[in-house]
């Protein structure tokens, strides 16, 4: 059985405090009987080439397939699935697929689709899951779904450890310093 590599990403943004993910729809294709396969809903991915790293594949993908060049991926956060399929330009012959999935975050909004994709979508986490075609889709967006819940988290947590009062800082905060300050005479 052919072997095939291949990286992508998981791809979201934020706007107004609500994360929404990158959803791709590749098209209706013919398999080697001539017959329709119908399309799927995935994130961006391809194959990896020769000398590249799985990232590099991964933030090429997504600008060949989207456009977005302005991808920060997350460290920590690598998803990987296996499948196997039926190669459709060979009656028969089934191939072993490996995927790598990275998670990234962008600021853009607009999609430039290539042709190999039909439609686009950004949906919040709920929507992404119904929307996915794959078991292993939806695997892998609860994975980064959890990963960025728990940095949310720590950030959080992290900001009221330095400031206790809810993230203000009391020597910035006028309302804060005028009960902190004692009363001068005459007043």
């Amino acid at each position: 059985m052919k072997r095939e590599y291949s990286a992508g990403a998981v791809v979201f943004r934020e706007e107004r405090h609500h994360r929404t993910y990158l959803i791709l729809h590749h098209p209706d294709a013919k398999n080697s009987k001539g017959m329709c396969t119908p399309g799927h809903w995935d994130f961006p991915k391809g194959h990896v080439e020769d000398g590249e790293t799985a990232r590099v594949t991964a933030a090429r993908e997504v600008a060949e397939e989207t456009g977005l060049d302005d991808l920060r991926f997350y460290d920590g956060f690598e998803k990987k699935i296996h499948f196997s399929y039926l190669y459709r330009f060979a009656v028969g012959e089934r191939r072993h697929k490996s995927v790598i999935f990275f998670l990234a975050e962008t600021h853009t909004k607009k999609i430039i689709l290539s042709a190999e994709h039909q439609h686009f979508g950004w949906y919040p986490y709920d929507g992404a899951l119904k929307r996915l075609t794959y078991a292993n889709g939806r695997m892998v967006i609860r994975g980064a779904e959890m990963f960025l819940r728990r940095v949310d988290a720590k950030a959080k947590k992290d900001s009221r450890a330095i400031h206790p009062r809810g993230g203000k800082n009391p020597r910035t905060n006028a309302s804060l310093r005028r009960r902190s300050l004692p009363k001068r005479r005459g007043q």
